[in-house]
């Protein structure tokens, strides 16, 4: 029968066998040294951090791409770049960009403005 671990959070612990590749086995004892949890521990502790991010993801209803895009959308923004909207999404120009913008928005998208 194999042993269970317990931890301080208590609970019962379940066997989980699996492979990894050495470069992984060898961030995790890293990491497993680092913090000074077992293996088994540094392991346990990775994947429930992954779950959690990506249960956080879910619960925003956020990719990462649209995380991603909305940091870089307020970095342009705090650069003083501008944008004008178009039914392919935002063209963004630099600050002082001179110059009729209209050739860059549709027809359509005149007629709205």
């Amino acid at each position: 029968m194999p042993k269970t671990m317990k931890t301080s959070e208590g609970g019962k612990r379940y066997p989980l066998n699996m492979r990894t590749t050495k470069e992984t086995r060898d961030r995790l004892e890293k990491a497993a040294a680092e913090s000074g949890r077992s293996l088994t521990q540094e392991l346990e502790f990775q994947l429930e951090r992954a779950l959690q991010f990506d249960r956080t993801l879910a619960a925003m209803n956020k990719t990462v791409e649209e995380i991603q895009r909305g940091n870089l959308e307020a970095e342009l923004m705090r650069q003083d770049y501008s944008f004008e909207r178009t039914e392919y999404g935002r063209i963004w120009f630099p600050p002082g960009f001179p110059g009729d913008r209209s050739p860059w928005i549709t027809p359509k998208e005149k007629s709205e403005k």
